[in-house]
């Protein structure tokens, strides 16, 4: 058998023909050469594997598994077939930037500490045009704040260090078909430490067919119970729970938050922003990122429905105000700017002043 490669990338994939071969070919295309790329087939029936089979790159092992069997069962198929040291995610209908791989290997080897590395994004639509940037925490502690509200990683952005989730019998639980990453990540990070680049290293494709956008319920159930587990992990204690959170998780899936309860939304700020205090009094080397983060939720939206009605008082511009764009433009910067001036024209009724005729 030959010498393992430095890199196993895995990506698994059913019926994914539209976008597969530009997803594959950004792979093949990285800057950094030293990889194996593990492609499992879920019984697709349509033309991937057609597309698959194009393929005479030597890196390339395709997996074939007969019938459907599951996102989460062929991704751990691929990854017991891995022989890499670092394992990087991909999914079949995002695309690689030139440059992710070299990075990220250069994060994970100039850190040994590091067991999960990943990176910020950009949101594109089906046709590869950029709607959005999307960063994540870059450092331990504020990841560590994040993944007790959300997912503090893009699935198909992360890179992981084998052994360190091997020794520790870490896979992906198959009982989940929807936010299995996020269940990995939070049993993983009470036993390692994570970073996120800022730069964005891939493109993510919506598309309506996403997990995301199909499993919209699911993915609040599960997510909701994981980001309490992060909670307890870290703080010993559920700090944000039911409806709380439902109601701080509420405008980041495009579905009622039936499970919200009497949670309102000043109460899920409240909260949110106790939560906030806690994290920073535990993870003190970190307490500037997670305020950088708390800011950037409560005014990106993420932390629940009335963001109109929330951020009202910004259009008086008090010092506190001020305070608060500053540091969740710190987060989203230099990236987000024009994002940032759009949402804050349409929120708070800011405005670019127009030039005179």
């Amino acid at each position: 058998m030959s010498k393992p490669p430095k890199i196993s990338v895995l990506m698994a994939v059913y019926n994914g023909a539209v976008y597969l071969r530009e997803a594959i070919d950004s792979v093949l295309a990285q800057t950094y050469r030293e990889f194996e790329f593990v492609i499992v087939d879920d019984g697709s029936t349509d033309a991937t594997p057609s597309i698959l089979a194009s393929y005479a790159d030597q890196r390339l092992r395709i997996m074939t598994l007969v019938g459907n069997r599951g996102h989460t069962t062929a991704l751990n198929e691929g990854w017991r077939a891995c022989r890499g040291a670092y394992i990087a995610r991909m999914d079949g209908d995002d695309i690689c930037h030139p440059e992710r791989f070299a990075r990220q290997v250069a994060m994970l080897d100039a850190n040994p500490e590091l067991g999960i590395v990943g990176s910020a994004v950009w949101i594109v639509d089906a046709s590869g045009k950029r709607l959005d940037y999307a960063p994540q925490p870059t450092g331990d502690g504020a990841i560590r704040f994040v993944a007790m509200t959300r997912n503090p990683f893009h699935h198909p952005t992360v890179m992981w260090r084998n052994a360190a989730f091997l020794a520790r019998g870490l896979t992906f639980d198959e009982r989940y078909q929807a936010n299995q990453d996020l269940d990995l990540w939070t049993r993983a990070l009470p036993a390692m430490c994570a970073a996120n680049s800022r730069l964005p290293l891939l493109s993510y494709r919506v598309h309506g067919t996403n997990v995301s956008v199909l499993r919209v319920a699911e993915q609040r159930r599960l997510t909701l119970e994981f980001c309490v587990r992060m909670q307890r992990a870290v703080l010993g204690a559920e700090i944000c729970a039911g409806g709380i959170l439902a109601n701080i998780l509420g405008s980041l899936y495009a579905a009622p938050v039936e499970d919200a309860g009497e949670a309102d939304t000043p109460a899920a700020i409240d909260a949110l922003r106790d939560l906030c205090d806690r994290a920073a009094a535990a993870l003190p080397s970190a307490a500037g990122e997670i305020a950088d983060w708390f800011a950037y939720l409560t005014l990106s939206g993420v932390a629940g429905p009335g963001k109109s009605a929330r951020l009202a008082g910004i259009r008086t511009v008090s010092a506190i105000d001020r305070l608060a764009i500053v540091r969740a433009l710190r987060v989203s910067l230099p990236y987000g700017w024009v994002w940032w001036r759009r949402y804050l024209a349409e929120a708070t009724g800011f405005a670019k002043p127009a030039r005179a005729a």
